[in-house]
């Protein structure tokens, strides 16, 4: 009995980590003017607040698990697809990840 709690409670920590998704663009090449140092040594605008805050609710949420071995990005276009999300951010994701690939940007 306790181990089935304890899977059991396992499986509600996944289902909850991961909250919310986003539809998934294609991969694409987009080139801008690199800074410099003169641009770079300009001061902040007066004009531009300090921060900012944007007050919002939740409309819902969606709660994801894929079984084991799942492309995860495959996975999430497809529930995203099926349940009609237009405009998501993911909040959290718990799990082991098998293959990765990062993406920087290096300039402002």
């Amino acid at each position: 009995m306790k181990k089935t709690c304890i899977a059991c409670a396992s499986l509600i920590a996944v289902l909850l980590a991961i909250v919310a998704v986003v539809r998934a663009e294609r991969t694409r090449t987009e080139i801008t003017r690199a800074t410099n140092a003169i641009d770079d040594s300009k001061p902040n605008s007066s004009e531009v607040p300090e921060g900012i805050a944007a007050v919002g609710s939740f409309k819902r949420v969606l709660v994801l698990r894929f079984k084991y071995q799942t492309d995860l990005l495959s996975g999430i276009e497809s529930l995203v697809r099926q349940h009609h999300v237009t405009n998501a951010v993911i909040l959290s994701g718990i799990g082991s990840v098998r293959n990765y690939h990062i993406h920087a940007v290096s300039n402002r």
